[in-house]
């Protein structure tokens, strides 16, 4: 689990592999999303940059949920 500025759980990295729970009332702030997407796709997939934008990734060893508590 991860605890953050929750995801886009639609984003292809993230797809299928994280689910985003809202553990704040406060609306989500769209910096603190991508900044916990960011954060997400590095745990489920390691550091992205020796991979090109068409790469195949390997599927993920682990899922992620990711609560939105900022």
């Amino acid at each position: 689990g991860v605890f953050d500025g929750g995801i886009d759980p639609d984003i292809p990295l993230l797809k299928g592999f994280a689910k985003n729970y809202d553990v704040v009332p406060a609306p989500a702030h769209p910096d603190c999303i991508e900044h916990g997407s960011a954060v997400a796709g590095v745990i489920l997939h390691g550091q992205l940059n020796p991979y090109g934008k068409a790469a195949l990734l390997p599927t993920p060893p682990v899922t992620l949920e990711s609560f939105r508590s900022l």
